[in-house]
């Protein structure tokens, strides 16, 4: 008999994805069950997960960058899928575990997960209600904390942070050239004396090659 587990596979942008990946693990937290997450590189979050965490579960590391792209990588992650999906008694895509989340909310989807010993989840939004006790677990990589120490530093109560999100929306970065932001940002620098502005250009959507 296989040992009770969630096995996640969280979609889409890095913030869609740590709505699922915190979540799962308080169900499993909850019903004392093993947690593996299946942390996949793609276009919308094109980053390895050892680059962002340092965390206290099971990571299987995938592609879906194409064949064209990374081969080898590639096939290793479609047979990892496979492996994984193989020992689910249970399969769900996300569309699957939004529907049973609007027609019997969280706590039918929690029921489902506590009857199949073994469950495959695909989500890219939290599979239960989230609170600051969710990500309790969230530790940043060394990398991470290194690159961000400089700006960590920086930070004070007094502090408003700008993350102008529209890399993938080339209308909105035709209308509004980051320029436009910073000039905004200095007029309420000079209006509001005691705040300090920060802002982030992102080059590339979290990350990629």
């Amino acid at each position: 008999m296989s040992e009770p587990m969630i096995i996640i596979e969280p979609c889409a942008g890095l913030g869609n994805r740590l709505l699922g990946l915190g979540s799962a693990y308080a169900v499993a937290e909850k019903l004392n069950r093993r947690l593996v997450v299946m942390w996949k590189r793609e276009v919308g979050c094109n980053i390895s997960f050892s680059e962002l965490f340092d965390l206290p579960f099971e990571v299987v590391e995938i592609s879906e960058n194409g064949f064209k792209n990374e081969p080898v990588a590639q096939l290793l992650g479609n047979h990892a899928k496979k492996k994984w999906r193989k020992m689910a008694d249970r399969f769900l895509e996300c569309d699957d575990v939004e529907q049973i989340k609007e027609t019997e909310g969280y706590e039918g989807l929690f029921h489902l997960i506590e009857q199949t010993p073994v469950i495959y989840l695909k989500a890219f939004g939290p599979i239960c209600e989230v609170g600051a006790e969710s990500y309790s677990f969230l530790k940043p990589g060394k990398n991470i904390e290194e690159k961000g120490d400089y700006l960590f530093r920086e930070l004070t109560g007094n502090c408003v942070g700008v993350h102008v999100r529209r890399t993938d929306h080339t209308d909105a970065i035709a209308n509004s050239p980051l320029a436009l932001f910073a000039e905004r940002m200095k007029k309420n620098w000079k209006r509001i004396k005691k705040h300090v502005f920060l802002w982030q250009q992102m080059t590339k959507r979290y990350a990629g090659n």
